[in-house]
C-alpha cells in the first residue's frame, strides 16, 4: 500500500484498489493523479491482503480499478492463477462490506465488475455483474460515448479508445448515464441503501484514463458521489 498527499487543506481521503490480471497498477497512474487533485490523501492498495488495513478510519471515497477474481474459468491456466488469482476471501469482503454499509461512496471502474466473483453484496452495490457465460468485449476500438437523455453527468458525446463491455447481468435499479453508439450501457449510478455508487466500464489503459472527456466524466461522477456540487443527477 502506498499513500500520496497534496497541498489541499481539506481533510479528505480516497482509497484506490488497483492492479490484477492484465491490468497492472501502472495503468492507474493518471487516475491516481486525478484523485490527488481532488483529495488531500490518496491511499493506493495493490495487494488484496492489504485491503483490510487500508479501509480503516474515515474514507470519503472508495475507488476500485482492480481486476481481482478467482480465475476459475477454463480460459486461464494454473500458472496464470498462481500469479494473479484472488480467491473469495471473507476477511477482504467483510472490510469492503463495512464501507458499503456505512455509506462510503464507491466509484467502480472498468474491471471492477469482474471483481470478487459474484459476491452478492458487491453485485447488489454495483447493480451489475460480469457473467462468464454471456459477458464479453471486442478488442479495444474507438468508441463514441453518448449521454443518456436527462443526465447532468455527461453533457456531450465523448470519443475514447476503449473496450465495449457487453452482456452483463444488470439490475433495473441502475440509472444510466451513458451508452455506446450501439446502445450498450457503459456508465451508470446506483442510489440504494446507505450510500451512492457510480460504475464506469471505461478505463482500459492510460489512453482512456488520460482522455480529457473521460477525465471530466470521472470528475463529474466524483462530484455526484461525494456531493461536492456540480454533479447532481
Amino acid at each position: 500500500m502506498s499513500s500520496t498527499t497534496n497541498a489541499s487543506s481539506s481533510n479528505t481521503r480516497a482509497v484506490l484498489l488497483t492492479g490484477g490480471w492484465a491490468h497492472p497498477p501502472s495503468l492507474s497512474t493518471s487516475l491516481i493523479a486525478q484523485l490527488g487533485d481532488r483529495f488531500a490523501e490518496v491511499d493506493v492498495v495493490t495487494d488484496p491482503f492489504e485491503v483490510a488495513a487500508s479501509l480503516q478510519g474515515d474514507i470519503d471515497l472508495l475507488v476500485v480499478n482492480a481486476c481481482w477474481f478467482a480465475m476459475t474459468d477454463a480460459r486461464y491456466n494454473d500458472s496464470q492463477r498462481a500469479e494473479f488469482a484472488v480467491p473469495r476471501n471473507e476477511h477482504l469482503e467483510a472490510s469492503i462490506a463495512r464501507q458499503l454499509d456505512a455509506g462510503t461512496p464507491l466509484l467502480a471502474l472498468h474491471t471492477a465488475v469482474l471483481c470478487f466473483d459474484g459476491w452478492s453484496p458487491w453485485v447488489d452495490a454495483l447493480g451489475a455483474a460480469w457473467d462468464w457465460s454471456t459477458s464479453f468485449h471486442p478488442p479495444p476500438s474507438e468508441l463514441t460515448i453518448q449521454p443518456e437523455p436527462g443526465t447532468t453527468l455527461l453533457s456531450e458525446p465523448i470519443v475514447v479508445l476503449d473496450e465495449e463491455y457487453q452482456g452483463l447481468q444488470m439490475s433495473a435499479r441502475v440509472e444510466l448515464v451513458a451508452h455506446s453508439a450501439s446502445g450498450h450501457p457503459l456508465v451508470w449510478t446506483v442510489s440504494s441503501g446507505a450510500g451512492r455508487v457510480a460504475v464506469d466500464l471505461l478505463g482500459h489503459g492510460s489512453t482512456s484514463l488520460d482522455n480529457p472527456g473521460h477525465r471530466l466524466l470521472i470528475d463529474n461522477l466524483i462530484d455526484w458521489l461525494c456531493e461536492f456540487g456540480g454533479g447532481a443527477q
